[in-house]
Order: C-alpha cells, then sequence, then structure tokens
C-alpha cells in the first residue's frame, strides 16, 4: 500500500501528529512518503518538499498535470488541513479517481470573534475540499459535530494520540529542575497568541492567593512581548521559550496543574493529554474538544466561563483537591484512549476500507 501524504508540518500541532501518525503506519507496512512545503522533514520518512505560492498551505507550486505525475504511483493520498488549504489539489485528486482521505486539525465553529474567523475559512476554502474527500477524519468529536452541521458526511472521529515512553511521569523532576517542594507550579505549555488566553492567564494568576505559587510559562508567540512586560518585575512568573522534549516531560512532572485557558474551540488539546500522560492534572477551559479528554473533578477541572474570577476559582479550587489521585486517573485515561498506535491502527482500516483490501 503506497500512501502520498501532504501536509504543512510547519503547523506544531499537525507536525507532531504527522510525525508520530507516520511512525505506526508504517508498522503496518504502509510505503509512505510525505509531501510538503516546509523545510522541516518527518524523521525517518521520506519527504518531498514543494514551494509555496506565498501563504502558508493556500496552494502548492505545481501545475494541475504535475500533481498528476506526483499522485500516479500511489494507491491513496492522505491531506492534513492544518493552517491553510489544498483545494485545488484536492478536487484534482477526486478527477484522477484516487481514494482520498483528509484530516481536519482545526475547529469547525465557534461564538467567539476568532472562531468566527476560521468559520469564513471553513465555508469558503475548505468545505470543498472535504466535500471532495472519500472519508473525512477529525481529531475529535466535537469537530465531526461541527462538520455534519455543514453538511459533511462521511467523517471519522479518531483522536490524537501522545507517545507514552516519551510522556511519563519523571520522579525527582523538581530536584533536576530547582524547584522547591513548597512551591505551587502551574505549567502554561503552548502558543503565545490571543486564541490561547494566556493574558487572562497572567491577570487570573496575579490576583491569586496561593503561598509559594510559581508559574512557568512555555512556548512564543506574537504575545511574548507582551506577556513578558506585563510580568516585568515578577519572581514568580517564568519564561522558559521553546524547550526540548525530555526537559518538557520534566516541567510536567513538576508541576501541581497544566492549564489550557483558551479562548476559542480547541480541535483538541495535544498539551492536555502530554501532561496527563506525565500523570499531571489540567485546568482548561470547557471549549471545543477539550470535555472530550478532561474529566471534570477526575482528571482536571473544567472553566466554563472565560473570567479570570473563575480561573482564580478554579486553581484555588485544585489545592484542595488529591492532585496526585487525579493525575494517575489522567495517565489511565491517555492508555485507554490516546495512544498513537491506537489512531495509527484506526487510520490504516479506514485505508483498506476506501482500497477494498
Amino acid at each position: 500500500m503506497r500512501v502520498l501524504m501532504v501536509t504543512d508540518t510547519a503547523f506544531n500541532g499537525g507536525y507532531v501528529h504527522v510525525s508520530f501518525l507516520s511512525k505506526e503506519l508504517k508498522k503496518h507496512n504502509v510505503d509512505l512518503e510525505i509531501l510538503s512545503y516546509s523545510k522541516t522533514p518527518v524523521p525517518g520518512v521520506k519527504t518531498r518538499r514543494v514551494a509555496s505560492l506565498g501563504f502558508p498551505g493556500i496552494f502548492y507550486k505545481l501545475s494541475l498535470k504535475g500533481i498528476s505525475q506526483l499522485v500516479k504511483p500511489f494507491d491513496l493520498v492522505h491531506i492534513h488541513y492544518c493552517s491553510g488549504t489544498l483545494d485545488l489539489m484536492a478536487n484534482k485528486i477526486k478527477n484522477l479517481g484516487k481514494p482520498l482521505v483528509g484530516t481536519i486539525h482545526v475547529s469547525p465553529d465557534g461564538k467567539n470573534w476568532i472562531d468566527r474567523i476560521f468559520r469564513i475559512y471553513f465555508r469558503g476554502f475548505l468545505k470543498p475540499c472535504l466535500m471532495a474527500s472519500d472519508k473525512v477524519i477529525c481529531v475529535s468529536r466535537f469537530v465531526e459535530r461541527g462538520l455534519r452541521e455543514l453538511g459533511i458526511q462521511n467523517t471519522q472521529a479518531i483522536y490524537n494520540g501522545v507517545d507514552l515512553e516519551v510522556f511519563h511521569p519523571e520522579p525527582g523532576a523538581r530536584k533536576v529542575l530547582g524547584i522547591p517542594e513548597s512551591d505551587f507550579v502551574i505549567l502554561y505549555v503552548g502558543r503565545l497568541s490571543p486564541e490561547k488566553g494566556v493574558l487572562l492567564l497572567l491577570k487570573a494568576f496575579k490576583r491569586l492567593k496561593i503561598p509559594n505559587k510559581k508559574l512557568y510559562i512555555i512556548g512564543s508567540g506574537p504575545l511574548e512581548k507582551l506577556c513578558r512586560l506585563y510580568s516585568k518585575n515578577r519572581r514568580d512568573v517564568v519564561f522558559l521559550g521553546r524547550i526540548e522534549t525530555a526537559k518538557l516531560r520534566l516541567y510536567y512532572s513538576a508541576a501541581d496543574v497544566s492549564v489550557l485557558p483558551s479562548l476559542w474551540n480547541e480541535a483538541f488539546g495535544m498539551v492536555l493529554i502530554e501532561s496527563l500522560a506525565c500523570e499531571t492534572p489540567v485546568i482548561a477551559s470547557s471549549a471545543g474538544g477539550i470535555p472530550e479528554i478532561v474529566d471534570h473533578e477526575k482528571n482536571g477541572f473544567l472553566v466554563e466561563k472565560p473570567h479570570v474570577s473563575e480561573w482564580i476559582s478554579r486553581i484555588q479550587e485544585s489545592r484542595k483537591q488529591d492532585l496526585q489521585s487525579l493525575g494517575r486517573n489522567g495517565r489511565e485515561k491517555v492508555e485507554k484512549n490516546f495512544q498513537w498506535k491506537i489512531s495509527g491502527g484506526k487510520t490504516f482500516q479506514v485505508y483498506k476500507s476506501l482500497l477494498g483490501s
């Protein structure tokens, strides 16, 4: 079985997804090749780079004839829709008679202004691509429901996964990182951008009445300078930028809770399952696909409204809970539902069903 996977691997969540999914598909003897405009290769997988026409992912710099020649040797094409559209390619592949699978990594609908922008993107650009697909894989049931409301019925929810050999509890993490055992550590991992709610988090943290509180922020983005300015001269807020995975595992393990204060509808929430895999409970906005991961007061806490007071209340309440027990529950849920071997196996079955094998 030869599969061409088309993706914007420059997109963080998409890159992680494609990297680990490819690894699992190879275990099913799938002969896989990746087409991307990104300069970042996927380890262990042949990657063909093509130039973009400018805006990430809108069109690949290939003529329609070029697409035909490129696709011809493959049995099936799998396109990942992360931060752009590939509508000309999708329609051309459909016309060639090749089975086409699409995976959607972003939310199709929502109520705030950020989600409304994505709604225009979905209806105007992405919907025709998905309609042309023989099967659309959704990273959460929330995304699947949104697509069906738009009239796209050929869907299947297959969750993202996490590598449990990479993300696991790390004993003695605080000692390694030099974090006092007496600190109450809150961890944020993700982009520093408006939709992630990081400014809301900083405002809530500033007003928290918790002794020895400490907030570690891992990631970068357009709001980084503003976030640093807001937290200027605060010794209890630490910006770490981007860090390697091994060190990220240490910070997850060292934290009392990790947080995701998203202001938009997250399609999934990779950082949540990474944290839970390390047995660290999470506090997250009750939006998008997040409630499919976070079971309130079982492996973490959901915040219903994006208000500073709500976040203060939830964080303070979390200190009264048995966080270690919640963390163990989180690890158990990840093992049952969010492993790449599960995602890879289900994706392989989709391929087989479309190829009649």
